[in-house]
Formats: structure tokens, C-alpha cells, sequence
């Protein structure tokens, strides 16, 4: 079982070469056991960053979105409260970003492994990385 970071998403849905062999691999085998995960936090960081410009798109966002739910099959996480609390009881281990606390904990809370680049979670050693 895997959670994807947001940016993982992104460029699985686009297409892009920014995935490393072994995320590619995680991911296939993941859609295949039906154990591939989103935290719903993630959505709305794509809109957020469609909104501020950091992310174009070549459809809306919500088409977007939508298409790349059903492109993969993807398992959506919705935020409880043990999910929500463990986020923010990281301490230190982890930066601030609302966002990476929150698919940090979605992945501690299925016991999956986390699919990222994002070389801070890669070493905040609080959950399980594939990359």
C-alpha cells in the first residue's frame, strides 16, 4: 500500500519524466493491488496551486482532478481527527508545511509507504519512502 505526494500525482497525471523508475514501479503495483492512496489534502493543494500560478493546466482543475482520480483508480483518504492530530505533533521532525504534515500522518494512518521526492520527507524518518 502507497500514499502519494501531491507533486507524485501531478506528474503521474501529466505524464511527466520526473518519476524515478522506482516510483513508476510503486505506482503500477499499487493500481494493480488496488493499495494506491491520496490524502484529500492533496486536492486542494492542486487548486491552490493552479491558483497561485505555480501550476498550468491543460483543463480546469476540477476536470483535472477528476480525470486523474479515474486514470489510476486512486483510493481517496479522507482527514479524522487521529490523522489531523498526529500532524501536528510532528514536532521538529518534519517542516511546517500544513500539506506535508498532512500526507505524512494519512500514510502513518494506513501504514503505507509514502511515494515522494521531496528530499525533507525523505528524511524525517517518520514514514517509509519509496523514491
Amino acid at each position: 500500500m502507497i500514499v502519494v505526494d501531491t507533486h507524485v500525482f501531478i506528474w503521474d497525471a501529466l505524464g511527466s519524466d520526473k518519476l524515478s523508475t522506482r516510483a513508476k514501479a510503486a505506482l503500477d503495483e499499487a493500481e494493480k493491488t488496488q493499495s494506491l492512496w491520496l490524502a484529500d489534502f492533496s486536492l486542494w493543494e492542486v487548486f491552490m496551486l493552479v491558483k497561485r500560478g505555480r501550476l498550468t493546466l491543460p483543463v480546469s482543475a476540477t476536470q483535472f482532478v477528476e480525470l486523474a482520480l479515474q486514470a489510476r483508480n486512486y483510493q481517496l483518504q479522507r482527514m479524522t481527527a487521529s490523522i489531523a492530530e498526529e500532524s501536528v505533533n510532528f514536532g521538529t521532525k518534519i517542516n511546517n508545511d500544513p500539506a506535508d504534515r498532512l500526507i505524512v500522518a494519512t500514510a502513518r494512518y494506513l501504514r503505507a509507504e509514502l511515494v515522494t521526492a521531496d528530499v525533507n520527507l525523505q528524511e524525517c524518518g517518520l514514514v517509509k519512502v519509496v523514491w
